[in-house]
């Protein structure tokens, strides 16, 4: 029988943007303007669909509301559908490697979430993405994201609607409101959450899954790996099946989890307020509390470790029970 680790431990991860430059074109758009102008909007304004000759970009860096469908291919292709309006507001270019939007009354200085931007619809065909960074408020629709590396960085509100992520390395940071719903396959995968995650993955991973909390999660699925690790200092909601060699969840914060877990070792650390429903069947597990701690376990452990100097609650009266 093989066996994996899983590790929970909540701490933070930085997106860093530096890390994601690289050499590409800077080129304005055919039919964008360089400011937004006063034109009033009447509501009947027609939608327009526009071709824009733009290429060498290996991922986006939104700052604009819409939608973006992207589909992996040979060629470059770049359309983009909105009313005259939005096509003002919206300024779409190629900077540093990255197909760009950004809004033109804010001169390009990030998203100001308090201007009022009606939405485009992008269709963006490329030979490769691995840089996902949004500040803007889009729902993002393709098949399937295939890369060496992939990171995302979100600041805005993104709906990740993706049937497939396959990479041999993923790294997300969230700190706006991220959902996504997908399956993940890759060697490594890594997490960082200050904002609200709301996630339904089944997560194939290799080596390590490590998930860093100091927001709001709630996430939901299965989850095999080598090695997990997750670490929360805010409020988390797992409802997940785990098969892993070591399963280790710190919690300085709020967690309340329902948990099947298969593998090695489970190691449960809380310093902050722990509600755990276990159903095991492992090697060892153990619990140390310095908080306050409720933990209900079910199903099979070879050995049993409880300690800590704070407040436990542990029901093992479904454990072992042959």
């Amino acid at each position: 029988m093989r066996f994996y680790s899983l590790i929970f431990t909540f701490a933070t991860i930085a997106f860093t943007p530096t890390a994601l430059d690289a050499k590409g074109l800077e080129t304005s758009a055919p039919g964008t303007m360089p400011a937004a102008t006063a034109a009033a909007d009447n509501g009947n304004e027609k939608i327009e669909t526009r071709v824009l000759d733009l290429k060498d970009f290996h991922g986006l860096n939104i700052n604009s509301v819409g939608e973006i469908y992207y589909t992996r291919g040979n060629e470059y292709r770049v359309e983009a559908s909105g009313t005259a309006k939005a096509f003002r507001q919206t300024g779409i270019l190629v900077k540093d490697g990255l197909l760009t939007t950004k809004q033109n009354e804010n001169k390009g200085q990030g998203f100001d979430g308090n201007i009022k931007m009606e939405p485009l619809t992008l269709r963006i065909v490329s030979p490769s993405l691995d840089v996902l960074i949004n500040a803007g408020y889009i729902t993002f629709h393709t098949s399937e994201i295939s890369s060496a590396d992939f990171k995302l960085g979100n600041s805005g509100d993104l709906i990740f609607d993706m049937q497939a992520f396959v990479c041999r390395s993923i790294d997300i940071t969230n700190s706006g409101n991220l959902q996504m719903k997908c399956s993940i396959s890759a060697d490594n995968y890594e997490q960082g959450n200050s904002g609200n995650s709301n996630i339904k993955a089944d997560y194939n991973i290799k080596n390590s899954f490590k998930y860093t909390n100091s927001g709001s999660t709630e996430i939901s699925g299965t989850l095999t790996a080598s090695y997990v690790e997750i670490n929360n200092s805010g409020s988390f909601a797992p409802a997940m099946t785990i098969n892993a060699d070591t399963l280790k969840s710190v919690t300085s914060g709020e967690t309340k989890a329902d948990i099947y877990y298969k593998g090695g070792k489970a190691d449960i650390v809380c310093s902050g307020n722990g509600d755990f429903n276990m159903k095991v069947d492992c090697q060892d597990l153990s619990t140390f509390a310095s908080g306050n701690l409720k933990v209900k376990i079910a199903g099979t452990a070879d050995n049993v470790k409880l300690d800590g100097s704070g407040r436990s609650n542990v029901d093992m009266t479904q454990l072992n029970k042959f």
